[in-house]
């Protein structure tokens, strides 16, 4: 006689849910938690790096919006672009991982936390 196995389903997550709750983590709470949609997908660890790295990336740009347009309107900015722009490119990352993520678990699929 052979034994059966216990089956265990996982809760389904909904890709469009977990993309949204990061839009709007991240304008509700001034950009800091963009990453709700890795908690709301269980990856804890992602979750917490993210959010450390939007609180440092809020800090550097907010540094350097004051000091440039304490120093010089317009040039001083414009040297800073391209650290202005990292943080829209992780807050893309983010919308995108969670919406990937999410799809990946209703796959039967491993979705890794970090580290």
């Amino acid at each position: 006689m052979m034994a059966e196995q216990a089956q265990y389903c996982l809760p389904r997550k909904d890709p469009f849910f977990a993309a949204v709750l990061s839009i709007a983590g991240g304008l509700l709470t001034g950009s800091l938690l963009f990453s709700l949609g890795q908690l709301y997908n269980g990856q804890v660890k992602k979750f917490t790096v993210l959010t450390i790295v939007n609180i440092f990336m809020g800090g550097i740009v907010a540094a350097l919006y004051l000091g440039g347009s304490l120093i010089t309107v317009g040039v001083g900015l414009l040297c800073c672009l391209p650290v202005f722009l990292l943080p829209v490119i992780i807050y893309i990352y983010e919308i995108y991982d969670a919406y990937v993520t999410a799809t990946m678990l209703n796959r039967g699929e491993p979705a890794y936390d970090w580290f």
